[in-house]
């Protein structure tokens, strides 16, 4: 409650007379009371990371006393003498280029004054003003061009750039308002000055004040000082070691220098009597800083690709940020700042390339530290598993054949969790530890630590531990509303003051590993970087009693330390998710979810047939799938594939996809007619592609043929091929079909024998040779018997394909289904219909339909010939607010389940425990679920769907998030439709209920899955003769390998295939080979050779390690001619 009280007596000395002699006017007087009111009052917009900014410092108001608040205050106005100020300008509510070279009564400005107020949520404003003569300065004072906002919070902030003579020359960042003019202008002849101004929020913004300031270094050097003392006094207790010598500085300094008297030359012959004083003894308290631990700091700028603003804004960010940052290590040759992500870098050197010039001559300084390992920033739970290498290919090629930056790390400090193939995704591209914001779990007491991946490779992890907001972080101030405040960590502090070094070592939970942690520093997400603030800052806490010490370093340096101390460090062997709130990102914008899955596969694709089409002489479009790779890549930002944007990023995120989907299967079309052409065909007929990566079997949909004219269909053997056409589709059996290979198909003029139907449909049952599934009259099954083992499924007095509407918690993840306080869920009273039976050979199916409130379900649910697994062909049109689910409770009594993730699968707890049950409640898996015991299991597969519910009893589906808009202050009057929220286009999906015999790899559930996340390719071919010579690059994969991808080698040189082991077991492949690949040779995922495979008779001998990735180059002969 102290925050409350320090807020109230702030806000009655700031009506008083006293603050209004500190020479501020009564208007901006009552915009800081506002300011002040709405910190009180939560709204962590104007609370920046638990401080406020009265006057443009950032610091912890509300721990200071009242009187030391107005001294601070009135001390810095005195910090800078103005020599000059705006008291109008010429404005226009809009940019063009061409403005800053424009005199502004030329494009019908109008003339304001100098605080005009003006704009909206993403608009764009031109403020000009004409900088005099100025005086010649009489002393050595600094003068500096100041522009400050008039909104200091986030709300209201102004981002400027500051064009000089129509040449932009500096920027308005996050509490960066000081610019020396010897650095932007020539101060002895009048400058033109145009402001390009824009803001994210809805708030209109303006400036407090544009003027010319001299700096008192003597007031200057004071003020740091004292606001580090004052700082530091407020959270030490009286028994820490400096408190007493701190607190008696403090005194002696306030009392010594009375600020009524400054601008009498009785105040700067005190002041430079007392700062000596001062200094000399803020010196001795270094002395009793004895055996501190050591906080190593680096500015930081982390800047989203897009969230609250669009790709085009983060362009101009980028300039923004550079000019900041390049301008502080000209000033401060201390100054280190980490700026990541290569795509930002490319629009770096591709729109501004003089400035990228700088960036790199202070790179070669140690000054600018370009670092990082992926293309963009990530999500790494939704994007498939070749996505995921190609983001460390492209992004860690542009490090180092660009940048020249060899010690790379890991970092993603903003990522939203992190599953367990990643540890060897990162060994085997040469790095070996993780540094993220979110790494700090609710579920594990530790904030370095190992962390070991599902094939057993470790990273060495460290979780930022500064805090996000005030520290100690008082729950009153935030309405109670912020649950574990302690793991709410920031990347960026708004400072590194007293305060926020305590906390962040106070909160680093492995001291007896190492007295190290990392602080970052700077403002973050919309970019920014440092501020001189936070540089004088860090000089004067460099060593104060019962603080850590602090000093600059490089990420990679820090965790290089570390490595020393891996013996010391705990092991967690989980996924690692920080907060329950995250759910949301596996469940929003599902047509972005959509798409991506669409152009991820259609990419795969059109790289194999590629890779295959040079057999032909056919050119590979290396550059061509490099550039889609690249453009889908960005989308999977960790703000846009999960949902988190505002809606024109996830609208203009569609159209990308679309064109990127586009131009895949262009390309994947194009190689697979060329392919199909050149295929020696006895008959009319047709080919078929399996890019799965698995073998195919079973009842399989056949995609562009329908024409059959009740034909025989014949396999090259001749053997007589069972098929059917059902609603215009045709589905046939498929005899293992080898991954990534093509398979030929004759219609021969014989007829097609009639067969007696195997399969029955009704409005009340499917059943095949295997099970059968009764429905109730709305759809719902309620018995699944497997015929086979004499096993009823479904638990007595339960129903299959059930829908629940689930309810949202305040943070945005999903109350528990089965929770039984009021209000939480509403029962699913579905009613549907079921219409439509039909049976053949092969198939039975029937339609069933719901409609529920504004809402409606459609199935076309599916049972093929000779498998227990149920497909559910579904579309939806959900437009509640709430979440919708579909469940299937189980009868299985296991408290362990399995669920897919992009290389491999991992395990989950099916029952609450102590360390999982705030976090786990929705899990993010890809493509399937599975709850086994050692004879039986059921397993649930998806095609476009992320969250699933295995807490309650079964397996549960989320289909929809509902209609819920993100709660952003700034989109509250925007339309929140399908296309606003990214789930336009993600309507259609399928899912399927798989029962089975033993446990999960007894039954290829992985394989399974595989298969029902791949359409075949199919093409009518014509009779032709060729010679024979379309062969596939390699054959003979063990069941449990699967060929991931294959494509060409990024230097040229030969094709690189990727494979990996999906049981869990110690695996020899033997694999055969075309006859074409003269070398094979292993390679690590950045496709550098580590040995050449001994390949005997066209066939090689791999090993592979349980769950191991697997890279080979191969090197073909010569290319065969057609």
């Amino acid at each position: 409650m102290k925050q409350y009280i320090v807020f109230s007596i702030l806000a009655l000395v700031l009506l008083s007379g006293n603050f209004l002699s500190a020479q501020i006017s009564k208007e901006q007087s009552g915009q800081i009371l506002d300011y002040v009111k709405r910190a009180a009052d939560g709204d962590h917009l104007a609370l920046e990371g638990g401080h406020l900014a009265l006057d443009g410092h950032v610091m912890p108001y509300p721990f200071f006393e009242a009187h030391e608040i107005l001294y601070l205050y009135r001390l810095s106005e005195l910090r800078h003498k103005t020599i000059w100020k705006a008291d109008s300008l010429y404005f226009k509510e809009e940019w063009n280029e061409d403005f800053p070279f424009k005199e502004p009564q030329k494009v019908n400005s109008k003339k304001v004054g100098a605080n005009y107020m003006s704009g909206g949520r993403h608009t764009y404003e031109t403020y000009w003003f004409t900088i005099p003569d100025l005086p010649k300065k009489t002393n050595s004072w600094e003068r500096f061009l100041c522009v400050k906002p008039m909104e200091m919070a986030l709300s209201g902030w102004p981002e400027t750039a500051i064009y000089v003579n129509g040449e932009s020359k500096a920027a308005l960042l996050r509490n960066h308002f000081y610019w020396a003019t010897e650095h932007i202008f020539d101060d002895t002849k009048p400058n033109k000055i145009c402001l390009k101004s824009y803001g994210v929020f809805d708030t209109p913004r303006g400036y407090r004040e544009i003027s010319v300031v001299e700096r008192d270094p003597l007031i200057d050097a004071y003020y740091w000082k004292l606001r580090v003392l004052i700082e530091a006094k407020s959270i030490l207790s009286e028994d820490e070691v400096g408190y007493s010598e701190i607190k008696a500085l403090v005194d002696y300094s306030m009392n010594s220098l009375d600020l009524n008297l400054s601008g009498t030359s009785q105040f700067g012959e005190k002041l430079g009597q007392v700062l000596p004083i001062i200094s000399e003894k803020y010196k001795k308290l270094e002395s009793l800083s004895i055996n501190q631990p050591t906080l190593k700091i680096l500015a930081h700028g982390h800047l989203d690709t897009a969230w609250r603003w669009t790709l085009q804004h983060t362009d101009e960010k980028i300039e923004r940020l550079v000019r900041n940052n390049l301008y502080l290590m000209n000033r401060y040759p201390e100054y280190k700042y980490i700026f990541t992500t290569p795509y930002h870098y490319e629009r770096l050197g591709s729109l501004y390339p003089e400035l990228f010039e700088r960036v790199k001559a202070k790179m070669k300084e140690g000054q600018w530290i370009a670092n990082g390992s992926t293309y963009v920033e990530n999500d790494m739970n939704l994007p498939g598993s070749e996505s995921i290498v190609r983001q460390f290919l492209y992004g860690l090629d542009y490090y180092q054949n660009i940048l020249a930056v060899e010690n790379n790390v890991l970092f993603l400090p903003d990522t939203f969790g992190f599953p367990r193939f990643l540890p060897q995704i990162a060994k085997s591209f040469g790095l070996d530890h993780l540094i993220g914001m979110r790494t700090i779990s609710p579920e594990f007491e530790h904030t370095l630590y190992q962390w070991e991946g599902i094939d057993g490779s470790k990273l060495l992890v460290n979780g930022l531990s500064t805090p996000a907001w005030e520290y100690p972080f008082v729950d009153a101030v935030h309405k109670y509303r912020i649950k574990n405040p302690e793991t709410i960590t920031t990347y960026n502090a708004p400072e590194p003051g007293p305060r926020r070094l305590k906390g962040t070592w106070e909160q680093f939970k492995d001291k007896e590993a190492t007295d190290e942690q990392l602080l970052l520093i700077g403002w973050g997400d919309g970019g920014g970087g440092g501020t001189e603030d936070q540089i004088e800052l860090k000089r004067n806490v460099s060593s104060l009693p019962s603080f850590p010490k602090t000093e600059w370093t490089t990420l990679y340096d820090y965790m290089t330390e570390q490595k020393k101390n891996i013996e010391k460090l705990a092991v967690f062997d989980r996924r690692i998710l920080s907060s329950s709130w995250i759910h949301r990102t596996f469940l929003m914008a599902n047509g972005i979810k959509t798409l991506n899955r669409k152009a991820e596969q259609h990419l795969r694709e059109a790289e194999a047939l590629s890779a295959m089409a040079e057999q032909f002489d056919d050119s590979y479009p290396r550059e061509e799938t490099k550039k889609l790779w690249k453009s889908l890549l960005i989308n999977h930002f960790h703000d846009i594939i999960t949902g988190m944007a505002v809606p024109e990023v996830l609208i203009s995120a569609r159209d990308s996809l679309i064109k990127i989907d586009n131009g895949a299967k262009k390309i994947r079309d194009s190689k697979f007619d060329l392919l199909s052409e050149n295929l020696n065909m006895g008959k009319d007929g047709f080919v078929v592609f399996n890019p799965s990566g698995v073998i195919m079997n079973g009842v399989t949909k056949i995609p562009n043929v329908t024409n059959t004219d009740g034909l025989e269909l014949q396999d090259s053997a001749g053997k007589a091929i069972e098929y059917t056409v059902v609603d215009n589709q045709m589905f046939m059996v498929i005899d293992s079909l080898a991954p990534m290979s093509f398979k030929k198909y004759y219609w021969d003029e014989s007829k097609k024998t009639i067969k007696e139907t195997a399969l029955k449909a009704t409005t009340k049952s499917l059943e095949n040779e295997l099970v059968k599934i009764t429905f109730n009259p709305d759809g719902e099954i309620t018995s699944y018997f497997d015929k086979e083992v004499g096993k009823e499924l479904v638990p007595k007095g339960q129903v299959w394909n059930k829908f629940y509407e689930r309810i949202h918690e305040e943070n945005g993840s999903l109350v528990p289904r089965l929770k039984t306080s009021e209000n939480t869920i509403v029962t699913s009273n579905m009613n549907g219909t079921v219409q439509n039976p039909r049976a053949n050979d092969l198939t039975a199916s029937l339609d069933m339909e719901k409609k529920y409130r504004n809402s409606s379900i459609h199935q076309n649910i599916l049972l093929k010939k000779g498998s227990k697994q149920l497909d559910f062909e579904t579309t939806i049109d959900w437009q509640e607010p709430n979440a919708l689910e579909v469940a299937f409770p189980m009868i299985l009594k296991t408290d362990i389940a399995h669920h897919g993730i992009q290389w491999g699968y991992d395990k989950i707890a099916r029952v609450d425990t102590k360390d999982t049950k705030s976090i786990d409640n929705t899990v993010c898996a890809f493509q399937w679920a599975d709850v086994s015991d050692a004879d039986y299991g059921i397993a649930l597969f998806d095609n476009v769907r992320y969250g699933y519910n295995i807490k309650e009893g079964g397996i549960g589906l989320i289909l929809s998030y509902g209609h819920k808009p993100h709660d952003y202050s700034e989109i509250k009057n925007l339309k929140w439709d399908k296309e606003a929220s990214g789930d336009l286009g993600g309507e259609a999906f399928s899912y399927a209920i798989y029962p089975h015999r033993g446990n999960l790899n007894m039954a290829n559930v992985v394989q399974k899955a595989k298969i029902f996340n791949t359409q075949l390719l199919a093409k009518g071919v014509q009779k032709s003769s060729h010679p024979e010579k379309l062969t596939s690059l390699l054959r003979n994969l063990p069941e449990n390998i699967i060929l991931q991808a294959i494509k060409k080698a990024e230097d040229g040189e030969g094709f690189i295939v990727r494979l990996y082991e999906t049981k869990k077991i110690a695996t020899t492949a033997s694999i055969l080979f075309s006859e074409n690949i003269a070398t094979v040779f292993e390679t690590d995922l950045s496709e550098k050779i580590l040995s050449e495979i001994p390949k005997v008779s066209d066939t090689i001998q791999l090993e592979f390690k349980p769950f191991e990735i697997k890279t080979i180059r191969l090197k073909p002969i010569t290319k065969v001619r057609s």
